[in-house]
């Protein structure tokens, strides 16, 4: 009886183990451009859990892959022709179309963006925000090819993204600062932009620098937007873009409004809440 005993919590170890490999495993190797797949089902399973588990503020729920590229006329979907390579934000779009449709075709908006990659979130501000001719776009990034290993400017990488935001009727309006954003953040006006996107780096330290940097840019009244709150690429929780964000949140709470948390979390800039002093 012993021996059955033993054996079966060697088993039920076993089962253990191997179902958290492939949970790891499958989060690990999770591709955001798939439409389904078992490593989907997985990460939405721990984001499942994440989501019983803590109160979240939702404008709009994002989008599986298979809804959001369902219709071609899908209204979160993108109307021209452009040439990319990956989508990482077209599930976002709902949120981002309640977030912002109080600005929507506004003059003078300027709108910074860190991390624009190919453009693709740039070009959907161009289609549906920044529609008003004297709104601007100014773009960070540093152009690392996605497939190196090591950094590496890619000017093909740099001019692919300019032709997008051109193609969607950007010509004359926007500003490419190809530069680290710990770098360019510090050069640009306080109180200027109306929309600040952060999706640079994704390393909390990084992240954390970034927002510092970029939230006296904002207008009061201004929309904060962070990318990859629910990001976890690795065990150790100083790493991810989440933890940088929760720091934020908390040290600024007298500055900012939390309207929005799921896979990605916006802030509306305010005037400071004085402390009271007892």
């Amino acid at each position: 009886m012993g021996n059955i005993f033993k054996n079966l919590v060697v088993l039920v170890a076993f089962v253990v183990l191997l179902a958290a490999g492939v949970f790891v495993w499958g989060y690990q190797n999770y591709d955001e451009t798939a439409e389904d797949g078992w490593s989907r089902d997985v990460r939405e399973a721990i984001y499942g859990y994440i989501n019983r588990n803590e109160p979240r503020k939702t404008l709009a729920e994002d989008l599986p892959g298979a809804l959001k590229n369902a219709d071609p006329t899908f209204s979160y979907g993108l109307k021209g022709e452009y040439e990319f390579s990956t989508d990482w934000f077209s599930n976002k779009a709902p949120a981002w179309s309640v977030a912002l449709k109080d600005l929507a075709g506004k003059p003078d908006l300027q709108y910074l963006e860190v991390g624009v990659y190919e453009g693709r979130s740039v070009v959907w501000m161009l289609e549906n925000v920044l529609t008003h001719p004297t709104s601007h776009v100014t773009g960070i990034d540093i152009f690392w090819a996605y497939d190196a290993k090591e950094y590496e400017y890619s000017p093909e990488l740099q001019k692919l993204y300019e032709d997008n935001v051109i193609a969607a009727g950007g010509a004359g309006r926007f500003t490419t600062l190809p530069e680290f954003s710990q770098v360019a953040l510090r050069e640009l006006p306080m109180d200027y932009y109306d929309i600040i996107y952060i999706d640079g780096a994704h390393n909390g330290p990084a992240v954390l620098e970034d927002v510092i940097l970029a939230w006296r840019l904002l207008k009061i009244g201004g929309v904060l937007i962070m990318d990859d709150y629910r990001w976890w690429p690795t065990s150790s929780r100083i790493k991810t873009p989440r933890y940088a964000i929760d720091i934020f949140a908390e040290a600024f709470a007298d500055r900012f409004d939390l309207i929005h948390s799921e896979g990605q979390v916006i802030f509306v800039r305010k005037e400071r809440v004085e402390r009271s002093r007892k």
